[in-house]
């Protein structure tokens, strides 16, 4: 038995020994080779790596930090030429132009855009965009020429020889189509971002809950959950991907200890950092979505389920014959002028609206329970002593408790309302 353990401890170190005189031999073959020649194999190296396996990128690019990132698909060829498509907010339709590049020697290797762009240089043109809000002779403060920094098949970090802002790209299937990219962007925009549901939430991985508001600009501000917006709020601006986003610089919690900067859509449909594996971007809570102070949820009649379908056409059926008009819509809302039981469950019946006051309690993520009725304005009270259905309704929304679910985890503008005690008795209501 000693006798194997003394030959398999020869043999590893026979193994560290050639390791070690191999690197040693590796290291010095490279040193052997002047500056000159690294410079040249590594400028061969990027040049190769940009135009291999069809030459397509996604260049992710920000001219300055008060302004949102821009995405470009270039497609760079052999003979010098790049072909930059685009689509964002100064480029307000799809344009694909061609120029040329370079990628030069300067203390390390560098991707030059030699010849005017008009989509891509517009941000690093002193005077190409006069309606760019900067001082005269600034055009956007954008770069043109970039610093690799890192590089590898499929992925390349730069840095803007100017700006020093970090640039990132990342390699595209050879088929794929700009338009269809920019399209898909577009898509993805609308599921990720809109002015009707404005706060968002940052969850990092120690559990730390951030507010992140105004998406839709993508300059969006971060504040930690119940923090003081005056002295704790955030700002970073941001670039939407087709498949997540990433801020222009990491956002880290109170400590340092957490930092997060990309974010890749997750199966669950929420937003996992790329850089963790675990801080989430999401929506807020449902409950907490639905009882919002400022929130207006419409019921719409044309998905009720169950005793809710029944109970919306009497009540259709009652205001066309007793009222003598189109009954519209219910919609869950707040009066945060009332001091006392400021939620109400609203209704339109062609010109007039009513309110039965009451209140709507939170339990848990996903849960709510309605108590509407215990006050209600004048055309209420007509409503309810003319039409006896608007009572069927208060008492089936306060028969017990309410689950809450959404399609998407991001912007749940659309949520479905379900019944605890009977799954067949649901509506659904969209975010106004």
């Amino acid at each position: 038995m000693k006798s194997i353990k003394k030959y398999i401890l020869a043999v590893l170190m026979l193994g560290v020994c050639s390791a070690v005189m191999t690197s040693c031999k590796d290291e010095a073959d490279i040193f052997d080779r002047s500056a000159a020649l690294r410079l040249n194999d590594a400028q061969n190296n990027a040049i190769e790596t940009l135009t291999k396996n069809g030459g397509k990128w996604e260049f992710q690019y920000f001219a300055n930090g008060d302004e949102e990132g821009y995405v470009f698909v270039m497609t760079f060829h052999s003979d010098g030429t790049v072909d930059i498509s685009t689509k964002n907010s100064w480029q307000t339709t799809f344009a694909t132009e061609q120029s040329s590049w370079e990628v030069l020697t300067d203390y390390g290797i560098d991707l030059s855009f030699i010849s005017y762009n008009s989509l891509f240089h517009r941000f690093s043109d002193p005077t190409g965009d006069v309606d760019s809000g900067y001082n005269a002779g600034e055009g956007h403060l954008g770069d043109y020429e970039f610093k690799i920094m890192k590089i590898s098949d499929d992925n390349i970090i730069l840095r803007g020889k100017k700006r020093n802002i970090e640039m990132r790209m990342r390699r595209l299937p050879a088929d794929t189509d700009d338009e269809a990219y920019f399209e898909a962007l577009d898509a993805f925009a609308k599921e990720m971002f809109s002015d009707k549901m404005p706060t968002q939430l940052l969850t990092l991985k120690d559990g730390s809950r951030y507010l992140v508001s105004d998406g839709n600009t993508r300059i969006v501000s971060i504040l930690p959950e119940g923090g003081d917006a005056v002295s704790q709020t955030e700002s970073r601006n941001l670039i939407l991907l087709p498949d997540g986003f990433r801020f222009m610089e990491p956002f880290k919690n109170a400590d340092g200890s957490v930092s997060v900067q990309t974010f890749l859509l997750a199966e669950d449909g929420t937003l996992v950092c790329e850089d963790d594996g675990e801080s989430k971007f999401s929506s807020l809570e449902l409950s907490t979505l639905l009882t919002d102070a400022k929130a207006k949820w419409r019921m719409d009649k044309t998905t009720l389920g169950g005793k809710f379908a029944t109970i919306q056409e009497a009540i259709t059926a009652g205001c066309k014959s007793s009222l003598k008009r189109n009954f519209d819509y219910f919609q869950l809302q707040c009066d945060n002028t009332r001091e006392t039981l400021p939620y109400s469950l609203f209704f339109k019946n062609g010109s007039s609206n009513g309110n039965f006051f009451g209140t709507i309690e939170a339990e848990g993520a996903d849960k709510v329970k309605f108590n509407y009725g215990e006050e209600l304005d004048a055309n209420a009270k007509t409503h309810l002593e003319r039409v006896s259905s608007f009572q069927d309704m208060l008492n089936l929304l306060k028969s017990g408790a309410y689950t809450l679910s959404s399609e998407s985890a991001l912007l749940p503008l659309t949520v479905k309302v379900t019944s605890d005690a009977n799954p067949a008795d649901y509506f659904y209501v969209v975010k106004q």
